[in-house]
Formats: C-alpha cells, structure tokens, sequence
C-alpha cells in the first residue's frame, strides 16, 4: 500500500503511516473487497478504507491505487482491540465516489479477524430529487450535472438532454422510449416505449426526523415518526401534535397539517438570516395566525448530493492542462482529486460554518504548474470557514469572507 501525507496549516507534512489513533495497535482485521457484476474497476481507481470506534472517531485509514488490479481487491489494516468498531470500504475514481460498502461491524476482541469479503455496492447520487406520482406508479427524477436520473422499481436510469419544443426533454442513450419530458409541476415519463400516465409532484421530503427553525421570533420545529414539535420563545413555550402525514403541495413540497399548526416545506436553497448558513428547504409554518419562516434539513445534504468540479483556487482558473479536479463529501468524509493527488480527510460542519481536518494524500510528482496548483488548493482548504451553493447550483467555498474555491456539479459519469 502506499503511504498517505498529511497537510496541515503551516506545517511541514509528514508522513502519516495507515494509523491516525493513539491507542495501542494490536489486532489486524483483513478481508476482500468485491461485488457480482461484471465490470471492470477503471485504471485510475483508488480504494480507501476506515475504522471507527464507538464514538465515531477514526481510528484507521488507508488510501491506496488499484494500479489496474480487478476485484477481489484484498486489504488489511491494523486496529486498536478490545472495543467495537465499524469499518467502511469505498472506491473512487478522480475524487468521483464509484463504490461503497455498507458501515460493516467488527466486535471487539484481540485476535486478529478474516471479514471474508465485503460487497461493495455502486453509488448513484441522486442530486437534489423530486418524487413523482404517475398514476400508480412512484417515479424518481434527480439531476446530476446535465443528466437527469430516473429511479424507478426496476433500477435507476441515465438520461441525456435531446431538443424539445417546450420544456426539459431527456433520453436514455441508445434507447429512444425511455424518456422524461417535464413541462412546469408535471412531467411526462416513458420507460421502454411505455408511457406512464402524467406524472404530478408527489411528497419531497428528507428522512425524518426533520427540523426546521428560523428567527425574528426565535422558533424550531422537529418532526419525527411520531411527534410534531414546535418550541418558541428560545424553549419557554413547547408545543406538541400527533405527527401529520404529509400532502403534497402544488409547488413541489409537502404540507404537514394538524389541529392548530400547519408547516410547508419546499426544496430551494435558504440561507440563515444569522449566520449565511445554506439549508435545502424553505419551511413557512403558521400557527396562532402567526406566520414564521424559516429554513429545514440538514447542510450537510447539498454537499452530499453532488459530485464536485473545482474551477479555480483562490480566484485563479486551473491551469491549462491541469486534469479535472473532483471533489464528493460523504458522511463527514471529503474525497478529492487535487492537481497530482488523490486525497481525503475528514470535515465538519457546525450551526455557523464548514472547516476540513487533516488531509492526506497520495505521494505523485507532476509538472511545477500542476505542483503549485495543488499547493495553492491544500492551502485554501486549509483555511475555509464556511460554504455556500448559488442561485445557479455553484458550490463556494469560503475563508474570511472572500470565495477560496469553487465548484460546479458534475455529472456522475
């Protein structure tokens, strides 16, 4: 395996050898990663592994390039024993997620383990979706970079662009009667010369619990499988409902409605009037005749939902010839494709800002300009404190006020 180096602010890098904890490593944990499908791994692609103790903090990491190698791929690492711990197996290509295993568990012990092999399972984002009621039919249509994203039943299907008089018109490649037509609220939908009766916005709501809150007043509300929450007046007042199924609004969003309260939520970025903070959802609730407004779900979500291009550093575009740069973020790990490198490390996002931990990367020679582009990169990172997502779908990144980094979504290819 090859090492990994560490980048950190000011500070010269070393070499960080598999292990970031300080327990005591005395148990090695090894196994295969596979899965049944027969497609091959790209020549590009890199593995990266990790363990967590039960506080989630990371106790062992690994990055290492397939170098051309197909699956099974085998690894090992060494772990700290006697607590329970939870690994997790990813593959990427050019900082763009291709494959990840589900959070596998490893109980506690001392002597060593064989896993066997862990089915890695392909990643479809979804980017920021909208569900669809075709008759009796559930449909769901996200869009990632230019490609429009079909779930369906039977799987997922990718759908390119083609002219159309009016509205979005999108084709699967090679397949002409499998296509979305979306025209305002409603959209039409073929799957293999089939078409499905017109297709209305049905609810679009994340996982609950959900949560919402906003100012001038104070207010928040929770909502989770059972209970519907609102507090005001900073926790004095606490008021709870039944949890209300959801409705489906004309706008796209979900109405949550019961005796005394009613709550909309649509998707759209919303900014915290206090700290500038983007959330996915605009919420209105009503209550008492009083309309409050707000934001609802989690940041963290408009990272995840997008694979990332980076466009420039520090407000200089890349320079010429310098490969595509790919960030994606997934649970609190950011995987990225720097100029020479491929990297990862953690991130962390608080109720005012962003900000990335230690970042290792792999250890390539490239040309100076692309050298110095990434230098200019890890130092940028180093130094954000916050982000933000455009009117336009852009992704900022942003230390002390002034766009260190930015990104367009691009397409899950």
């Amino acid at each position: 395996m090859r090492q990994i180096r560490l980048h950190a602010p000011l500070a010269t890098p070393v070499i960080l050898a598999v292990l970031l904890a300080s327990p005591a490593l005395a148990r090695e944990i090894s196994g295969t990663l596979g899965y049944p499908e027969r497609i091959a791994l790209p020549p590009g692609a890199e593995v990266a592994l990790e363990v967590r103790d039960p506080s989630g903090a990371v106790v062992a990491e690994t990055l290492f390039a397939t170098e051309g190698r197909q699956v099974p791929l085998d690894f090992a690492l060494s772990v700290p024993d006697g607590i329970d711990l939870t690994l997790r197996a990813a593959v990427f290509e050019g900082g763009r997620p291709l494959r990840k295993t589900d959070p596998v568990p490893v109980a506690g012990g001392d002597a060593d383990l064989v896993l066997g092999e862990l089915r890695l399972l392909p990643h479809m984002a979804m980017g920021f979706a909208t569900h669809l009621r075709c008759g009796p039919e559930a449909v769901t249509l996200g869009f990632v970079g230019d490609i429009a994203r079909l779930r369906t039943a039977d799987g997922v299907i990718d759908l390119r662009p083609v002219p159309a008089a009016s509205g979005a018109r999108f084709e699967a490649e090679g397949d002409p009667g499998t296509w979305v037509w979306s025209r305002g609220s409603a959209a039409m939908v073929s799957i293999g010369g089939e078409e499905l009766p017109e297709c209305l916005p049905a609810v679009s709501v994340p996982d609950r619990p959900f949560r919402a809150y906003g100012h001038e007043p104070a207010w928040a509300v929770t909502l989770d499988a059972d209970t519907l929450r609102l507090t005001l007046d900073f926790g004095a007042r606490v008021l709870d409902w039944p949890a209300p199924e959801a409705r489906a609004i004309p706008q796209g969003g979900a109405l949550f409605a019961t005796d005394g309260l009613e709550m909309a939520v649509q998707r759209g970025i919303c900014r915290d009037i206090a700290t500038g903070m983007p959330h996915p959802f605009n919420v209105t609730v009503t209550h008492d005749e009083t309309t409050l407004s707000g934001c609802g779900g989690a940041p963290g979500d408009l990272l995840s939902a997008q694979t990332w291009q980076l466009t420039d550093i520090a407000g200089t575009p890349l320079p010429e010839g310098v490969r595509v740069l790919r960030m994606a973020f997934d649970g609190d790990r950011m995987a990225l494709s720097a100029p020479c490198n491929q990297a990862f490390g953690p991130y962390a996002l608080t109720g005012e800002g962003l900000g990335f931990g230690p970042i290792g990367a792999t250890q390539m020679m490239c040309d100076p300009a692309a050298m110095e582009a990434e230098a200019a990169l890890f130092t940028a990172l180093a130094g954000v404190d916050r982000f933000d997502i455009t009117d336009a779908g852009a992704l900022h990144l942003i230390a002390a006020d002034a766009v260190v980094v930015r990104a367009a979504p691009l397409s899950d290819e």
